[in-house]
């Protein structure tokens, strides 16, 4: 990284024009048995290259980091990595995929008492069971998340799973009860 990145306007700047370097340097500690360091570096573009739409190029990386992942024996490592990929197989509709790899990573999180991962992974189970049109699943698992944040007092997490269990009403036609929690 280049000394004269002084804000985050500067990195992201840098990101833009150097992230498929980082994933070839990822790929090439892969190849090169620095399992660690492939799948460390894969998780630091992943809310880059989610944010950015680049989502079949970063398939391919997190893929490779969770098969390496498995290969450490790094629970933690391998739940980032599932859950990582689990978010860009449903942006590109791999449903049964993404709800694989989430489900294993709320798993480890919950072996490990990480509620806040636990709850993020089943706000994204709902998020998946709601694109598969499936409503009703999708809207157990927001209010599980729901739950779980409001319980830890995690602001973010309540307000997107409020909007995501608010998507769920919609969804199911019960649009009194998804302007309740749209608005709360």
């Amino acid at each position: 990284v280049q000394d004269d990145l002084v804000s985050v306007d500067d990195a992201r700047q840098w990101l833009e024009l150097e992230w498929r370097n980082v994933v070839k340097l990822a790929n090439y500690a892969a190849h090169h048995e620095w399992k660690q360091y492939c799948v460390d570096l894969s998780n630091a573009v992943a809310e880059f290259i989610d944010s950015r739409g680049y989502w079949n190029d970063g398939i391919n990386i997190h893929r490779t980091a969770l098969r390496l992942s498995r290969d450490l024996g790094d629970s933690l490592r391998l739940a980032r990595a599932a859950s990582d990929l689990s978010l860009l197989e449903l942006r590109v509709g791999k449903y049964d995929d993404a709800l694989l790899h989430v489900e294993d990573a709320a798993e480890i999180y919950r072996s490990t008492n990480d509620d806040r991962n636990v709850a993020g992974s089943l706000d994204r189970i709902g998020a998946i069971y709601r694109f598969k049109g499936q409503a009703r699943e999708a809207l157990a698992y927001h209010q599980e998340a729901l739950w779980i944040y409001r319980e830890i007092q995690n602001d973010r997490g309540v307000a997107d799973a409020l909007c995501n269990a608010g998507a769920a009403y919609i969804d199911l036609g019960r649009y009194a009860e998804a302007v309740t929690y749209c608005q709360n």
